[in-house]
């Protein structure tokens, strides 16, 4: 998970072990510089990445990830948390993205059905 608050982390982290019902591993990177390593050092099953990634570095670094993810298969989710943000879903899908949720599908059990659908199409 690339996001750069720990307080969004640990809300996300802890919403996806429980509406996954399955054992994560789930790293947390504050920054694409942060993540390069581990992204190209294993295949991850999915990578989030916060729209608003230190203030708008969400796209470039959806950008980035694409280039390291894309061979491997990995599917990139973008995810933004304000309804008024919804103008980032076609920039995002644009650049890649296999997907764009708020933070809402992923923190509701509904929305866990989302997620687990994009990590089996890839």
């Amino acid at each position: 998970m690339i996001e750069d608050r720990l307080s969004e982390c640990t809300l996300l982290s802890t919403a996806l072990r429980k509406n996954l019902k399955e054992p994560l591993e789930i790293l947390w990177c504050r920054s694409y510089e942060e993540a390069f390593g581990p992204l190209f050092s294993k295949k991850w099953d999915l990578v989030l990445i916060n729209a608003h990634l230190n203030g708008d570095e969400g796209l470039p670094t959806l950008k980035k990830v694409k280039n390291i993810t894309e061979e491997k298969n990995t599917p990139t989710v973008m995810y933004y948390s304000e309804k008024s943000d919804s103008w980032i879903l076609e920039k995002a899908i644009k650049a890649g993205a296999s997907a764009v949720l708020t933070t809402q599908d992923i923190i509701l059990p509904e929305g866990s059905g989302l997620l687990l659908s994009t990590m089996t199409e890839n």
